[in-house]
Parts: structure tokens; sequence; C-alpha cells
């Protein structure tokens, strides 16, 4: 059989994402190593596309990820319980607000890695970070641009509490 490939080069070289990538992980080491506690970092993903193909599908075309992603792939793949400001206010008072991986650590994280891939492709993307921790009841975070309004992008943050085996998620006011 005769086939053709389409072969595309991505915005962001592969040398360049996987060295923003690494810059990701020992920050998040970096975060974890300074809590009483003890918590490993067992997956990480950080995919990307230019902004104009952006929808809210969490799928990235252009991805790169390590470890074990696969219980949060799939909480995210099921329904997730989307809540209100205020509820998301009141939950994350408890674990989220004492966790080493505060929501305030989480958007610097985001805008970083943000920045850095959009300086490589010389373009806006809408980009995404999914993190799985191994040793919290909280397992899993995800970060993307995957909310809009009024053509507006907004940012969507989703953690799955393995503890309910739940997968919650908040549309913030913060825009891409």
């Amino acid at each position: 059989m005769d086939r053709q490939f389409q072969i595309t080069t991505p915005p962001v070289p592969i040398d360049k994402h996987y060295q923003i990538f690494q810059e990701v992980e020992e920050s998040i080491k970096g975060q974890l190593a300074e809590g009483d506690h003890y918590l490993l970092l067992c997956g990480l993903e950080i995919g990307y596309m230019p902004d104009s193909d952006a929808d809210d599908s969490p799928t990235f075309p252009y991805t790169m990820r390590f470890g074990y992603l696969e219980s949060l792939d799939c909480a995210m793949d099921n329904e997730s319980e989307e809540i209100s400001e205020s509820e998301w206010e009141e939950q994350t008072r408890g674990a989220l607000s004492t966790h080493p991986l505060p929501i305030e650590y989480l958007d610097k994280l985001y805008d970083q890695a943000k920045a850095s891939l959009e300086s490589a492709a010389g373009a806006p993307l809408a980009i995404g970070l999914k993190i799985v921790l191994y040793g919290s009841p909280l397992m899993g975070y995800s970060i993307g641009c995957l909310c809009g309004r009024r053509g507006e992008k907004r940012r969507k943050y989703c953690y799955y509490d393995k503890r309910k085996h739940k997968n919650k998620c908040y549309c913030t006011r913060k825009r891409c």
C-alpha cells in the first residue's frame, strides 16, 4: 500500500518544549521539597496548541508527558462535577489551601510555562498542565484555558480527589 504521511513542524521545537518541561518538573520538585510531607511527583504533562485552533477539549496535539497520568486522564474523561466559585472557595479552603501545590503556585507555574512556550513559538498558544502526585489525597491537578464565554477564554482548574473518586472543576474569572 502506498501511504502518504503528513509531517507538520510543531510551533515549539521539541528540544525547547523538553527544556520547558524540565523547568516545570524541577519547579514542582522544589515546591514539594519545601514541605514537611512525603509527596512524590509521579506524572506530568505539558501540552499546547496554537491559540487560533483552541477549543474546550483538554487534549492538545503537541504534548510532552511522563509517568502515571492514567488516573487523571480517566477522571477527566468521565463527567466532572462543575462547581461554583463559592463551592470552589469552600472546598479549597481546606485541603487545597494547605497543600504544597496551592492555587497561587499553580497559577504561577501555568503563567511561566505559557510565557516560555509562547516565546519559543513566537505566537499565542493555548496550554494545559496535568500534575499527578503520589502520597496525596488530592492526586491530580489540571489547569488549562478550557472555558469560553462570549469569545473570552478563561482558566479551568480541576482536581481529582482519590478518596472520593471525583473530579471537580471550576471555571475561574481569570482570563488566559
